[in-house]
């Protein structure tokens, strides 16, 4: 995931980190299934901080689960 997502980074350089783990999220989840820890790890592995309101981090998650 951290390949694919640093693939997708270096490529998109004008997107935000959190728009790049969502594109990583939804290629990665055409060949495997991620469990919601997996992706709230994932998620705070590699979104930068501050590229979401701290506040709205528990909605932002709630909608990736369901990617």
């Amino acid at each position: 995931m951290k390949t694919l997502f640093n693939k997708i980074r270096k490529e998109n350089t004008n997107l935000s980190s959190l728009i790049c783990f969502i594109k990583c999220l939804r290629f990665a989840s055409a060949n495997k299934k991620f469990n919601k820890g997996e992706k709230r790890r994932f998620f705070n592995e590699l979104v930068n901080k501050g590229d979401y309101e701290p506040e709205s981090k528990d909605e932002i998650m709630e909608w990736i689960y369901n990617i």
